[in-house]
Formats: C-alpha cells, sequence, structure tokens
C-alpha cells in the first residue's frame, strides 16, 4: 500500500510553509534507523490464550520512508519528472 493520497505534496508544502526541508530529513532519518534496526514491521492480528487483538497501520515505516525521500527530492527539485531520448553517440 503506498503512501495515502496527497501526503507527499503535503509534505511538500509543509516544508515551503517554513522555508526548511531540515525536519523532513531528520524524520527520514529516524525512519531509516527503525527500517535498518528491523522494527518496520506492523502487528495486524494476534491471538495468545483465545484472546485476539491487533490493529492496521495506515501506513508502514517503509511507505513512511519512501514518502520523506521523495517530497524531500522534490522539495530540493532532484525529482525527474520527465526524461528525453539521447540519440547522440548512435554510431552509423
Amino acid at each position: 500500500m503506498p503512501a495515502p493520497s496527497g501526503f507527499v505534496q503535503a509534505l511538500v508544502d509543509y516544508a515551503e510553509a517554513i522555508e526548511d526541508v531540515t525536519p523532513l530529513e531528520d524524520e527520514r532519518d529516524k525512519l531509516y534507523a527503525q527500517i535498518a534496526g528491523g522494527e518496520g514491521g506492523a502487528l495486524i492480528t494476534a491471538t495468545i490464550n483465545g484472546k485476539t487483538f491487533g490493529f492496521q497501520a495506515s501506513m508502514t515505516v517503509e511507505e513512511k520512508f519512501s514518502a520523506f525521500v521523495e517530497a524531500i527530492k522534490e522539495f530540493k527539485g532532484q525529482r525527474v519528472t520527465m526524461t528525453y531520448a539521447d540519440f547522440s553517440r548512435i554510431v552509423r
């Protein structure tokens, strides 16, 4: 499941509003540390002694990390939105 619709744009809008991408970079780094530490999974359902409990995360840590990385790239103008073919090295 990808990030909710508009989440990445909301992050970009936030960074633009405060004119600083540092909070996004800080959160990205925290999320990466969670992933690297093996804390990326989310408990959905569990049964202990016949009793069931669970929760549904709106985004996994990995999805949130990806959204923050994408937003930072867009804020910094590093997101590639279009490419062009380059035939300059074709030899006849």
